[in-house]
């Protein structure tokens, strides 16, 4: 049973920070999860993630980070 099975069977509106960060890891960007954690991104806030946020509020700097963090969020919506 794989972390990102068991992160992905629950809506992603119904995610927690923890859940979050897991899928975070999981895709290779823990490297901002305590960013993530200090600014309470949930499953909610995730989806609602624009390119701005990322760089502004939550230490994404690299462009290449922040597109392709924005592209797994939009694969979770489809």
């Amino acid at each position: 049973y794989s972390l990102k099975r068991m992160i992905i069977k629950k809506r992603i509106q119904d995610w927690s920070v923890r859940h979050v960060i897991n899928w975070l890891r999981v895709n290779n960007f823990g490297m901002y999860d305590n960013n993530f954690t200090k600014e309470k991104i949930n499953g909610i806030a995730l989806l609602n993630l624009k390119e701005k946020h990322l760089s502004r509020y939550l230490g994404v700097k690299n462009l290449g980070d922040r597109l392709n963090i924005l592209h797994l969020i939009s694969s979770l919506k489809n």
